[in-house]
């Protein structure tokens, strides 16, 4: 087998529309093609109070949408079912235990169970039809937080439970799913964490043994397949460009990316349309109205080979488009295998398959009947 590991180094960040109301600390998450920024913080003593979202196909701005029911900067995030989850929080004066619940497709907002304690500096994440709040700080006894609670919506307010606790405790981490795992990346602990773990229900939680590069709190983080992306953040040097990613499947070394334009610390980040996207954060200054996206050059994807083939796989083929979970492809036949290479489908196309998230190979014959085969990655 081919082991070649291509880093991409080049710049390969492209600028976008700038945030309306430039921030940092907001709740951040992705629903359909928009990437919503909530709340959060203006200057350190300035509330952000807008919710704003970014039209990744239009490259615009939506602004003037309902605000939540009250303050809230360093806040949990996470979308399910279409809804985003605003868990816990500071809103100024104190940490909260509040849960607000934005509809982006009524423009309303409600309120569900509260956090079991008030947090602030926690992560959220969705995983398995769920909602992870992860770490976090609180002023009372200890500060630094390792507990982790689980939101089931059920009917009305939903319940929350306290489930395995993280291996190291972490204030400021970035949480994501990556490779069908959930991921909780950096943090604070008396210093900025470079370690991160990953989540199986009902086995806890599993520290690696790779750390990252650069140690980094405060930091936004995304699944990309089996990659896990780690951008921007803070340490004792100050806010951070640089951005690196890991196979979470072999848990082998962390690579450098290519780096953000601007340091920032406490901006949001998603995955939309096949794009990382990364918006706002504070560059130690103060707020950063940047938005930039970058497509999959940002993760080293190149020298695998096809499983029975053994043929060096393209690594962008022209003749398959992935969308929302669907990978078409114009083909005469197609036969498509898992990053284990296990055989998923095999027939005639051109095809149209849904497919979860992870790295595809595909072995295709083109419309003129031509042997060709490549990389499909679908992300979350």
């Amino acid at each position: 087998m081919i082991g070649l590991l291509t880093l991409v180094l080049m710049q390969v960040w492209e600028p976008c529309a700038p945030m309306p109301t430039p921030g940092y600390g907001f709740a951040c998450a992705a629903v359909g093609s928009r990437v919503y920024a909530i709340g959060g913080l203006l200057s350190d003593t300035a509330p952000r109070l807008a919710v704003e979202a970014y039209d990744v196909p239009a490259d615009s701005w939506i602004t003037g949408l309902a605000s939540p029911p009250g303050a809230s900067s360093y806040a949990g995030c996470a979308e399910l079912d279409g809804k985003i989850y605003v868990i816990g929080g500071w809103d100024g004066h104190s940490e909260l235990a509040r849960v607000d619940r934005y509809d982006p497709a009524a423009n309303t907002w409600d309120t569900v169970a509260p956090l079991p304690w008030p947090r602030w500096g926690l992560a959220g994440c969705d995983c398995g039809g769920e909602i992870y709040a992860i770490g976090g700080y609180s002023s009372n006894v200890l500060g630094y937080k390792r507990t982790v609670a689980r939101f089931t919506p059920d009917s009305g307010a939903g319940r929350w439970e306290v489930v395995e606790s993280l291996y190291t405790p972490r204030t400021s981490p970035a949480a994501t799913i990556a490779a069908g795992r959930m991921c909780a990346v950096g943090g604070l602990y008396f210093g900025a964490l470079p370690s991160f773990e990953s989540y199986t229900p009902g086995a806890g939680w599993y520290q690696y043994k790779r750390t990252m590069r650069v140690a980094r709190s405060g930091a936004a983080a995304v699944g990309w397949g089996k990659w896990l992306c780690a951008i921007g953040g803070q340490n004792s040097h100050g806010p951070l460009s640089s951005v690196e990613v890991v196979d979470v499947d072999s848990g082998s070394s962390w690579l450098n990316a290519a780096a953000l334009p601007t340091p920032r610390v406490f901006c949001g980040a998603a995955v939309v349309d096949g794009f990382v996207v990364t918006l706002g954060g504070s560059d130690g200054q103060g707020a950063v109205a940047a938005v930039e996206k970058a497509d999959s050059t940002l993760f080293p994807l190149s020298g695998i080979e096809e499983p029975e083939a053994g043929v060096l796989l393209q690594s962008t083929p022209t003749w398959a488009t992935v969308a929302s979970g669907h990978v078409r492809m114009t083909c005469r036949s197609a036969v498509i295998y898992d990053g284990s290479g296990r055989r998923v489908f095999a027939g005639t196309g051109p095809v149209d398959i849904r497919l979860a998230p992870g790295v595809y190979f595909a072995r295709v014959s083109d419309t003129d009947g031509r042997l060709t085969s490549g990389r499909v990655t679908v992300v979350r």
